[in-house]
């Protein structure tokens, strides 16, 4: 198993920040490894949310089956990837005054 962790401080207050990780169907306008995305649930936000996210790695490429398992708005969501690649992941938000710190945190394994 992998551990990958970004961090970024972001110019924007954290209700801006956390509307944009919400909306969970513009994370390919962003994610630099994610080139589509297909809802397999009606759901759009919360948890049981699941989706099949086209991810595109160099020259590699596969469909990324991934479920929400956790949410709490405002703070962090948790995934489960259930794809040729597996493990979990956290994204989360904080406060840090005007700004705000976003992390995303997974435990990949790879085959």
């Amino acid at each position: 198993m992998t551990r990958i962790t970004v961090e970024r401080r972001m110019d924007h207050r954290i209700d801006r920040v956390w509307d944009a990780l919400a909306d969970l169907g513009s994370h390919v306008e962003w994610m630099k490894d994610a080139v589509g995305l297909e809802f397999v649930t009606e759901s759009r936000i919360g948890v049981g949310t699941t989706m099949n996210v086209d991810t595109r790695v160099g020259p590699l490429r596969t469909i990324d089956v991934i479920e929400v398992t956790g949410w709490e708005d405002g703070k962090h969501i948790d995934v489960e990837h259930r794809g040729l690649v597996s493990g979990h992941g956290r994204l989360s938000a904080a406060s840090d005054g005007d700004a705000s710190i976003v992390v995303w945190s997974e435990d990949l394994t790879f085959p």
